[in-house]
């Protein structure tokens, strides 16, 4: 299930190009940002890794997004 809420937001997201200037930025400058955001991303994954350590996830076979 999580991965077609994933999946299906991601087919919302703006082309780079688009978000790039929705922002006023371009890819020079945008760089230090985006290293940045992976870093805090890499932190909050180690957060929520921990979190979950143990809890023993059950699979969905239901899916509501086509693969």
């Amino acid at each position: 299930m999580i991965k077609g809420v994933v999946r299906a937001g991601m087919l919302t997201l703006p082309s780079r190009e688009h978000f790039l200037q929705a922002c006023g930025e371009t890819e020079l400058t945008a760089r230090p940002h985006a290293a940045a955001a992976v870093d805090a991303a890499a932190r909050l994954l180690a957060e929520i890794e921990r979190l979950l350590r143990g809890i023993d996830m059950p699979t969905s076979d239901v899916w509501l997004w086509p693969v």
